[in-house]
């Protein structure tokens, strides 16, 4: 897991409908989920779909998805169909906490195991995600019709519940909002908006403004 920082970009969103989806003028697809919470004794589960752009609480058995699930054994973030969740071995059972602008990419994916728990009671360090810690980033990867694979970030945090109040503890998740490249095989920035800028891109700009800078020398002679 690498870090990089974006700056620069500037990013115009519109709205897509009442179901949350902005589309932006980058690759970069952002889903707003108004704070969706998962509570653990309501046995609560939500599929994020990143090629059809909402999240539900069904799921339909065959398009790539991520499943986040307050279970009975704790806070879970799951693989369904082709979507996968980030993890790193050797704790490849539980969910990589990425930091805001963190790189999400390939070999964040190291893990085999089909569920990842955010928080697992007894979980120890392995748990990455904290109680009543901040909130962090999720990662994700799913194929699309073309067999080309894409990447994305959830941002979610987790708690107690009901502490005290139940006979045993219960915990929930909650769900901000998450995000998607529509390019394939391009890193993503957790949390950002836009989309990394192509190197190629950066130095054809720099090209041109030597050029520029060139150009005016020669008028000034």
């Amino acid at each position: 897991m690498r870090t990089r920082f974006l700056c620069g970009v500037i990013a115009i969103a519109s709205s897509i409908g009442a179901a949350g989806t902005s589309g932006l003028n980058a690759a970069v697809v952002v889903i707003q989920s108004s704070s969706f919470v998962l509570r653990q004794d309501a046995q609560e589960s939500i599929y994020l779909y990143p090629t059809l752009g909402f999240q539900s609480t069904s799921y339909n058995g065959t398009t790539s998805a991520i499943k986040l699930t307050a279970g009975a054994n704790g806070l879970q973030a799951s693989d369904e169909h082709t979507g996968r969740v980030a993890s790193l071995t050797p704790y490849g059972s539980f969910a990589t906490k990425f930091a805001s602008d963190s790189l999400i990419e390939s070999s964040d994916f190291t893990g085999s195991d089909v569920i990842k728990y955010l928080y697992q009671p007894g979980g120890g360090v392995k748990n990455q995600f904290t109680l009543g810690g901040s909130s962090g980033y999720i990662g994700f990867s799913f194929v699309d019709s073309s067999s080309l694979t894409h990447y994305g970030w959830a941002r979610v945090s987790v708690r107690d519940a009901l502490a005290g109040i139940v006979p045993t503890p219960s915990y929930e998740m909650t769900l901000y909002e998450w995000a998607y490249e529509t390019v394939a095989n391009t890193a993503i920035a957790a949390g950002a908006v836009s989309s990394i800028p192509e190197p190629a891109a950066d130095s054809a700009l720099a090209g041109l403004g030597v050029l520029g800078l060139c150009w005016l020398r020669r008028k000034k002679r």
